[in-house]
């Protein structure tokens, strides 16, 4: 169910912008490297082996990029911001 309301909204968002339906490779492939980097630097799995078997590609280097989260208040202000920015 969370897979079909994902791809309405998706195809929505592709729609609005003028982009293509089908998700491009290279996002996906970028996809899977955020997600592996949120888990090493978001959440308390430690294991970098778990990350890797879970994401399928190791996180970016953390020398150079270290995801530092906003509190909650922050994230929602920004996301609302932005939001409104590009719904005019």
């Amino acid at each position: 169910m969370y897979r079909a309301a994902e791809d309405r909204l998706l195809a929505c968002v592709a729609l609005k912008f003028g982009l293509a339906p089908e998700m491009p490779e290279s996002v996906k492939q970028a996809d899977r490297i955020l997600l592996a980097t949120e888990f090493r630097d978001v959440t308390t799995v430690g294991d970098l082996d778990w990350i890797v078997a879970e994401c399928g590609v190791e996180p970016l280097d953390h020398r150079m990029y270290i995801i530092d989260p906003w509190p909650s208040s922050a994230a929602e202000d920004n996301f609302l911001r932005r939001f409104r920015e590009l719904t005019k």
